[in-house]
């Protein structure tokens, strides 16, 4: 299963798209009409917006199981 987003992005701080591994944290560097696709098993976060309002669209697709 994949998952994947498409920003859509208007004025706002903080919503940060992290990324984690075993040992480091990864930040998606989004701007504007950008899109983000990444397997759904990867542990993620959004972080709090702080000021502003974000936006964007969310999917999945599903297949068969991987080999």
């Amino acid at each position: 299963t994949f998952g994947g987003k498409v920003a859509i992005l208007s004025a706002f701080t903080g919503g940060k798209l992290l990324f984690y591994d075993a040992m480091t944290v990864r930040e998606a560097e989004i701007k504007k009409g950008d899109a983000v696709i990444f397997p759904s098993s990867f542990i993620h976060e959004v972080t709090p917006v702080e000021k502003g309002e974000r936006r964007s669209l969310v999917s999945w697709v599903n297949g068969p199981n991987w080999k």
